[in-house]
């Protein structure tokens, strides 16, 4: 019903029942059913595991006001929820100031199995159908003759102890349940007193009888799933093997396939019967309907492509991919003389770029230099024909003789020299500027130099993953189907438990 008769007087208890001391607990399986006025007035909230998208948004819809206040991060509670798993709860408490926790619930043993099948039925009656044929046999006056219960001779004694030995627990038959399914067993690792060792390790606990242990199958929806990671960008050609375990999956909805992935099992090792002698546990009806379990499979393809991904170690500058199955110092050292060989690389450009500039300038400076000596010649040269020119004229002044042309001569002189001084004075200048520009640039080299070794062993640093997925076509699922894991059934404190007798390979 869409307003059923209770439904305005809870809401009026949850929006007023606080003000007279009254609280109200308000449990549900589906919150999409709960009208959204409702949950804005609840003070504590505990949020399991929700299967739907439109109950996870009644439950954030419901939080909307708190987080208008300021007081809960909307956002992270929205993907707290998305990931809540089974027997684990979210509590949001309005006097904690919108703080957020997480809590496991405890383990509850609880033997509410469901109606009895018929194998549970026999296993039950197997006692008392031989007690009331006997009762029903037995003469009249038996007992008043005082003659000795059938129990209690030597030959029912030891028929009961075969039977005690015969029975099997409870939710298990001696007859394979039927099944319309591909069925694999996995192989029988382990001797029974080497599984009940290796479980009393585990779980610290003592087996009562170890003679009395029976061999047990329990069933599992059983997949392995082949990838094949293929990417031409960068070389990896790798191949991996998922595998799953799944006990009771469901009649209808989806399996979340993270929470139960096993290690794989060599293909070889599976078998389609047994070859022992065992007790088989009941199958859930989802493991024997052929068509729940194509539906199974389509969405563990699905959930392989979209969610399983290989991270591969990269460089994107180097370019230089690393093989996820070798070991991390194999792709450092790829890096390190990928890094090398393009440092050298530049070192030499850098090097060339600077050499061609040095030399240019070094050749100029050779032909000042040149320049420089002549003019120091010709400037030299020009001292002598000044002193010649200056004694000629001191000659004609001594002889009474006009010495007009000689002092002119002499000026010419002079001046000549004065000029070839001032061109021998600059080219000196020139040829220290081109010196200095030499330095400078061969300083500016050895910097350059530097800046390209530090700048590559900075690029060491900068590695990174990628992620490769496999083409959907690269997914097969060679193992799927009705598993059947082998354990040793036990006694530990009156109690039934299991021990694994399988070991399945490392993938």
């Amino acid at each position: 019903m869409q307003n059923p008769p209770s439904k305005d007087p809870l809401l009026r208890l949850l929006k007023q029942a606080r003000a007279f001391g009254l609280g109200v607990l308000l449990a549900t399986q589906n919150p999409v059913d709960l009208d959204y006025k409702g949950l804005s007035n609840i003070g504590t909230w505990f949020i399991g595991r929700l299967q739907s998208e439109g109950d996870r948004d009644r439950i954030i819809s419901g939080l909307k006001e708190a987080a208008a206040s300021g007081d809960m991060d909307l956002a992270a509670v929205k993907q707290m929820v998305a990931q809540v798993k089974s027997r684990v709860f979210l509590m949001r408490n309005v006097h904690d100031e919108g703080k957020t926790t997480v809590f496991h619930s405890r383990w509850a043993m609880s033997y509410l199995a469901g109606p009895l099948t018929r194998q549970q039925i026999e296993v039950l009656m197997a006692g008392k159908r031989g007690a009331l044929l006997g009762a029903a046999t037995a003469p009249a006056g038996a007992a008043a003759s005082g003659a000795t219960p059938v129990a209690a001779t030597p030959v029912a004694a030891h028929a009961a102890s075969d039977a005690a030995a015969d029975a099997v627990p409870a939710g298990y038959s001696r007859t394979k349940p039927p099944a319309h399914v591909d069925e694999y067993f996995l192989p029988v690792a382990h001797r029974a007193d080497d599984a009940i060792r290796l479980w009393e390790s585990e779980t610290h606990q003592r087996a009562d009888d170890i003679a009395a242990t029976q061999l047990a199958y329990s069933p599992v929806l059983l997949a392995q799933v082949a990838m094949r990671f293929d990417d031409r960008k960068s070389g990896i050609r790798i191949d991996r093997t998922l595998a799953f375990h799944v006990p009771r999956p469901e009649a209808s909805g989806f399996v979340n396939w993270e929470e139960y992935d096993a290690p794989a099992v060599d293909r070889r090792d599976l078998e389609s019967i047994t070859r022992h002698e065992a007790i088989y546990s009941e199958v859930p009806i989802a493991l024997t309907d052929s068509r729940r379990m194509k539906e199974l499979q389509a969405d563990l393809v699905d959930y392989v492509y979209r969610n399983c991904t290989l991270q591969v170690p990269c460089h994107p500058t180097l370019g230089v991919y690393g093989n996820p199955d070798e070991d991390l110092s194999v792709f450092e050292a790829a890096v390190r003389q990928a890094a090398r060989e393009r440092r050298d690389a530049e070192v030499d450009a850098v090097t060339a770029s600077y050499e061609k500039k040095i030399d240019r300038l070094e050749d100029a400076i050779q032909k000042k230099q040149a320049k420089l000596e002549k003019d120091r010649v010709k400037a030299s040269g020009g001292d002598q024909d000044l002193l010649t020119a200056g004694i000629s004229g001191a000659v004609a002044l001594l002889q009474g003789r006009s010495a007009s042309s000689s002092l002119s001569r002499v000026s010419r002189k002079f001046g000549r020299r004065r000029e070839l001084m001032t061109e021998v004075q600059a080219t000196e200048r020139e040829i220290a500027d081109l010196l200095e520009e030499v330095e400078a640039l061969r300083e500016e080299f050895e910097q350059a130099l530097h800046d390209v070794q530090e700048k590559w062993e900075a690029e060491l640093k900068n590695t990174s993953e990628t992620e490769v997925t496999a083409y959907k076509k690269d997914i097969q699922v060679p193992v799927f189907g009705l598993g059947w894991l082998p354990h040793f059934v036990i006694q530990s404190g009156g109690r039934v438990a299991l021990a694994p007798a399988y070991a399945p390979a490392q993938p």
